[in-house]
């Protein structure tokens, strides 16, 4: 969750976000035993970005590409799920397509 995210809802000022695709994981170098870097949002980051960002549907990606991830999906879904979310996230396993209609 960097600070550069937060101007997604300004630059779209007024428009529907159809979809987002939300890299998670909590993927850290060099390794989740010395986390220096954090690369890519956890569960924590990922239900903050979806607030922020308010899509009609979330895809989440990359969150089991590596060895190095510090939050499992699973930790994604409960917090989807406590948040009142789970309507707005779809699940894909690799390989499954997914097909959305632009508004």
């Amino acid at each position: 969750m960097v600070p550069e995210l937060k101007e997604i809802p300004e630059r779209y000022k007024g428009q529907n976000i159809d979809l987002m695709l939300i890299h998670l994981g909590g993927t850290t170098i060099p390794s989740p035993k010395v986390p220096l870097l954090m690369v890519t949002m956890d569960a924590k980051q990922g239900i903050e970005l979806v607030r922020l960002i308010d899509p009609d549907l979330t895809i989440p990606i990359h969150y089991d590409d590596y060895d190095v991830f510090l939050s499992p999906l699973d930790d994604f879904k409960k917090a989807m799920q406590e948040a009142g979310l789970s309507d707005k996230v779809v699940y894909l396993d690799r390989k499954d397509q997914y097909k959305f209609a632009v508004k």
